[in-house]
């Protein structure tokens, strides 16, 4: 419908790739990549396409582009973050928040990752202290009540023990 929306001509690369058209995968890409150059998951897929097809040296400069791109991003290391949550790695998710939050002060939902991984390792008072900077935090009304709520159950628990 918009032909001008770089996002479906990457999904398109990635259909073309996962059934073996790898010319017209690099195409989408290249089309996509012209609309907007700096999209990660673009090079991302393409560094994948030069990865499968035996172009290392091209794969290899699309992944260093991919790398340093994330690594300036705090949502990576936020979903990195909720990532090592669920594979129940509480210090691993711990460090990738610490990192969101560095490229991101005001970032409430690493602060909430924080909160709920420290309360995880039973670590009541770091969670509160996390938990109070997720709420001061919060873009909304609505999110402040919500981690107000949160806070007040951790005190709540931390009472208890």
């Amino acid at each position: 419908m918009d032909p001008a929306f770089s996002v479906t001509w990457s999904n398109l690369g990635v259909l073309f790739r996962v059934n073996g058209m790898h010319e017209l995968a690099e195409i989408s890409y290249k089309h996509s990549l012209a609309l907007e150059p700096e999209v990660t998951n673009t090079l991302a897929n393409l560094a994948v396409l030069y990865r499968q097809t035996g172009n290392i040296v091209e794969a290899e400069t699309l992944e260093r582009r991919v790398l340093a791109k994330r690594n300036r991003n705090p949502y990576y290391f936020l979903m990195l973050g909720n990532e090592a949550y669920r594979n129940v790695d509480y210090a691993e998710a711990i460090k990738y928040y610490k990192n969101a939050v560095s490229l991101d002060a005001k970032n409430h939902e690493a602060y909430f990752g924080l909160a709920r991984s420290y309360y995880a390792l039973d670590d009541t008072i770091s969670a509160v202290r996390y938990m109070k900077k997720a709420k001061r935090n919060a873009p909304s009304d609505d999110e402040q009540q919500l981690y107000e709520h949160k806070l007040s159950v951790l005190n709540q628990v931390a009472r208890l023990h």
